[in-house]
Formats: structure tokens, C-alpha cells, sequence
């Protein structure tokens, strides 16, 4: 079963640092610089049999982010992930989320949850999450 849990928002971005560097093999980029960019989000850990293996994270505008560590990239979403996108936006109103254009999968994927592209921002795809089928 997999949960979400907000406890210790400091371990949550540690993880997420720890992700999103491995990701974007950002050698610049420092805990510190990533903190200061993510000021305001807040942190869903992703628990799977008692084990944090990522990160919602929803920011001031309404975008959803999610990092999730690799070896579960592929094993971890099912079904609950769009009871727990519904909830949100029942909850806030309208959800968002961002993709760089290049970025195929995230592209893929963000599509299988729900959302679609509404527009461009530079090297960005916004798009808006309009449930399955939507």
C-alpha cells in the first residue's frame, strides 16, 4: 500500500535534493540553492511498505512536482495517485504542472495521470490537470 505523509518537510527535501541533483546531474546545484527555490512548496512524501520513496511537492501557483527515487520509477504509481490528484484539486481548485519540452517520458507520463498541455513557456510545457480521459 502507499500513503502520503507530510511529517518532517526537512528530511522530504533532502530526499528531493538528493533525486532531483541525480536527475539533472546538477553539480552546481547546492542544497542550499535548492532550498531557496522551493521556498513555500509543500512536501508529500510517497510511503511504500513503511518507505519514503519520493515527493509531491505543490507549489504557490497550484503545479504539482513529483520526484521519485529511480529503482521505483516504474513500480509505484497505481491507482490511489488519481484519488490523490482528485483530492487536491477538489481541494485548491485547479492543478498544474510543468514538463520540459524534451523530456518525453515526463511528457508521457503526466499525460497517463490526467494532465494536458495549455501552453509554452520557454523550454517548459504547462499543463493542466484534467482528470482521466479529461
Amino acid at each position: 500500500m502507499i500513503t502520503l505523509s507530510v511529517e518532517n518537510q526537512k528530511e522530504l527535501r533532502k530526499l528531493t535534493y538528493r533525486i532531483t541533483k541525480s536527475d539533472l546531474d546538477a553539480r552546481k546545484l547546492t542544497y542550499r540553492m535548492f532550498v531557496n527555490a522551493l521556498v513555500g512548496f509543500t512536501f508529500f512524501g510517497v510511503i511504500k511498505n513503511e518507505v519514503c520513496i519520493g515527493t509531491f511537492m505543490l507549489d504557490y501557483r497550484h503545479r504539482i512536482h513529483i520526484a521519485i527515487v529511480p529503482e521505483q520509477r516504474k513500480l509505484w504509481a497505481g491507482k490511489w495517485v488519481f484519488v490523490v490528484l482528485q483530492n487536491l484539486v477538489l481541494s485548491i481548485g485547479t492543478l498544474y504542472s510543468i514538463v520540459r519540452t524534451e523530456d518525453e517520458n515526463g511528457i508521457l507520463f503526466a499525460n497517463r495521470l490526467g494532465f494536458r498541455a495549455i501552453r509554452e513557456e520557454g523550454d517548459l510545457i504547462v499543463l493542466q490537470y484534467f482528470g482521466r480521459g479529461g
